[in-house]
């Protein structure tokens, strides 16, 4: 299939990088541009802008009056050796934008993602993933990017104590994180919205987190870990901070019952903070239908920074946990060999919408 989108210096660029990748050139040295134009049937501009962006790709080096050569990793031949192993569940808009993040921080270091569907539940189409995760493990792959959240379920990587592994977004389970981890820090996430809110004038702040159904978790490391216990742990830090008493409800605002409960209570809060973007679009659409003005009335705000902040109403405002940098720096480690057992934290962001 042509890809029509792409520039025809694009397409010509492709073209050299895969035919570097599968040995044409294998001298490490690519030929002059006279002979480049001939091979590709192509303009010297168009060739000139191809070799430009495979410059700016680190995968050849042009040297004055020498020539154009190709860097080291570029000159491999596709193998197993250069693929990476990236397990998690790639639905939803948060992971959709993590995997693509991380399919552009490998492909810039010439590796291939291998997407592995993550399938945590106990039925028979959960062994047949195991036997075909094994199956990719035992192969001589670069290693194993993978999100931590439901890790506790399935500890693949006991069994691989020699493979390279980052674990995202969070580390989901007891003892000592397997390799480097990137996590989003989900306490500061949190304690930075919550105090934004307190600095609007709100007192009444009011968290709805979701609690999953593994909880409580009797491991102290586990439940420090997990993204919904740092939830809780920074709006608690940051209300006990001001002065303010806790006001959590789990699981209470699932349905529009339950939120126009809250909603029409007397001493209502002025605030509310979610655990996710679609539930505070939900409690915002039920605030309009009561008649509550949303901000002047009521402040609401969500986690991940999804499109529903922008399709909502009232613009939400959210906490983006910066899955751009989260990739940028899993793939950062794990394709340096020197580097292991290194975890990194990244702060989230708020970004700041009419809702808030």
């Amino acid at each position: 299939m042509i890809e029509t989108c792409k520039y025809k210096y694009e397409l010509v660029a492709d073209a050299i990088r895969r035919n570097i990748r599968q040995g044409h050139y294998s001298t490490g040295k690519l030929p002059d541009e006279d002979i480049l134009i001939r091979e590709y049937g192509v303009s010297k501009r168009t060739i000139s802008s191809a070799l430009k962006q495979l410059s700016n790709e680190n995968v050849i080096t042009r040297v004055k009056s020498k020539g154009t050569f190709i860097s080291s990793r570029s000159n491999q031949s596709l193998t197993l050796c250069g693929l990476v192993g990236v397990m998690m569940d790639f639905s939803g808009h948060y992971y959709g934008a993590l995997a693509k993040h991380i399919r552009h921080y490998l492909s810039e270091r010439l590796f291939y993602m291998l997407e592995l569907e993550n399938n945590y539940t106990l039925d028979k189409e959960a062994e047949r993933f195991r036997n075909y995760l094994f199956t990719v493990l035992n192969s001589r792959i670069q290693g194993v990017i993978y999100d931590g959240n439901g890790y506790c379920k399935s500890t693949f990587l006991r069994e691989f104590k020699d493979m390279r592994s980052v674990a995202v977004n969070c580390f989901d389970a007891p003892g000592v994180i397997p390799d480097c981890a990137v996590l989003a820090d989900y306490r500061s996430g949190m304690y930075d919205m919550v105090n934004h809110l307190i600095e609007r004038g709100c007192r009444r702040i009011m968290l709805s987190v979701g609690i999953p159904s593994i909880f409580p978790i009797e491991d102290p490391d586990h439940a420090a870990r997990h993204p919904v216990n740092q939830v809780i742990d920074g709006y608690k830090a940051a209300m006990n901070k001001a002065g303010l008493g806790d006001y959590i409800e789990t699981n209470s605002l699932l349905d529009e019952d339950m939120i126009r409960g809250v909603l029409m209570r007397r001493q209502r809060p002025d605030a509310i903070v979610c655990h996710n973007d679609s539930m505070a679009v939900k409690i915002i659409l039920n605030a309009l239908i009561l008649g509550i003005k949303v901000p002047d009335e009521l402040l609401v705000s969500g986690m991940y920074n999804t499109p529903w902040t922008t399709i909502c109403p009232v613009k939400l405002t959210s906490i983006s946990l910066e899955e751009e940098e989260i990739a940028r720096r899993a793939v950062q480690l794990l394709t340096t060999p020197e580097v292991a057992n290194v975890t990194e934290l990244v702060k989230p962001k708020i970004i700041k919408r009419e809702s808030a």
